[in-house]
C-alpha cells in the first residue's frame, strides 16, 4: 500500500487580489480625516505621507511577496498605490517613518478594516441565520479563544547554535487570538514573548475586547 502525501496548495493570485481589493475598498470607505497627514508634532516642513498610505502600502508589499522596505518606497515614490497619488518622498524618509510610528497605527488600520469588513459581512450572517438558525441566540456574541507558538528560530546566529533543538529559547514567543464565532473574523490578535506563561494569565487580558453577554469557548488548558 502506498502512501501519498499531497503538497500543501499555496494561495493563488486570485486571492491575493480579492484581500487587496478587499483593502482598497476599505481605503475608499475611510474617512477624509483618517487618510489626511498628521500634523507634525514640531515645527518644520509638514508630513506629505499620509499614515494611512503608508500602512496600506505595508499590507501591500506583504501580499505582492516584496521583502525589502526600499519595495514600500518604490510603491509610494514611483509605482503609486491604487488611486492614490506618488508623493514626493526619499527611501530614508520612509524607513524613518516606519520606525518612528510603531505598531499603533497598523493595529488602529486592522481594526477599522475588521469593523468595516463586519459592516459587509452583516447580510450574508443574516441570511444564514435565517435558512439554518441562530447559534446559541442567548449569546449576543461568541467568541473562541486559543493560543500557539510561533514556529522556532533557526539555528543560524552563534548564540542560537549551542541550543538543542526543540529548546523553547529557540521560541520567539506565541500568538493569542479570540475569534468571532458567527462572522468568522479575528476580534484580536495578540502577541506574548514569553512562551511559558500560563495561558489563564494573558487570557484575562483578552476578556477586555469581550462584551458583557457573550459566550466565550475555550479548551480544558483554560480551565480553574
Amino acid at each position: 500500500m502506498q502512501h501519498i502525501i499531497s503538497a500543501p496548495v499555496s494561495a493563488s493570485a486570485g486571492i491575493h487580489g480579492q484581500i487587496e481589493a478587499t483593502l482598497q475598498t476599505a481605503l475608499k470607505a475611510l474617512s477624509p480625516e483618517e487618510a489626511a497627514p498628521a500634523e507634525p508634532a514640531a515645527p518644520g516642513r509638514p508630513r506629505e505621507l499620509p499614515s494611512l498610505s503608508l500602512w496600506m502600502a505595508v499590507l501591500v508589499c506583504v501580499l505582492r511577496r516584496m521583502k525589502s522596505q526600499r519595495a514600500i518606497w518604490r510603491l509610494l515614490a514611483s509605482a503609486g498605490l491604487w488611486s492614490l497619488p506618488t508623493y514626493d518622498i526619499t527611501d530614508q524618509a520612509v524607513y524613518d517613518r516606519l520606525e518612528a510610528e510603531g505598531l499603533g497605527p497598523l493595529q488602529a488600520l486592522f481594526e477599522r478594516i475588521r469593523q468595516l469588513m463586519q459592516v459587509c459581512l452583516a447580510p450574508a450572517v443574516l441570511a444564514y441565520e435565517q435558512r439554518a438558525g441562530r447559534l446559541a441566540p442567548f449569546a449576543k456574541r461568541i467568541y473562541a479563544l486559543d493560543e500557539m507558538w510561533a514556529d522556532p528560530v533557526r539555528r543560524l546566529l552563534p548564540c542560537l547554535r549551542v541550543r538543542k533543538s526543540g529548546d523553547v529559547q529557540l521560541l520567539p514567543g506565541k500568538i493569542v487570538a479570540l475569534l468571532d464565532v458567527r462572522y468568522q473574523q479575528w476580534r484580536a490578535v495578540e502577541y506574548v514573548k514569553e512562551v511559558t506563561d500560563n495561558c489563564k494569565q494573558h487570557a484575562r487580558t483578552m476578556l477586555q475586547y469581550v462584551e458583557a453577554g457573550c459566550l466565550l469557548l475555550f479548551d480544558l488548558g483554560y480551565f480553574g
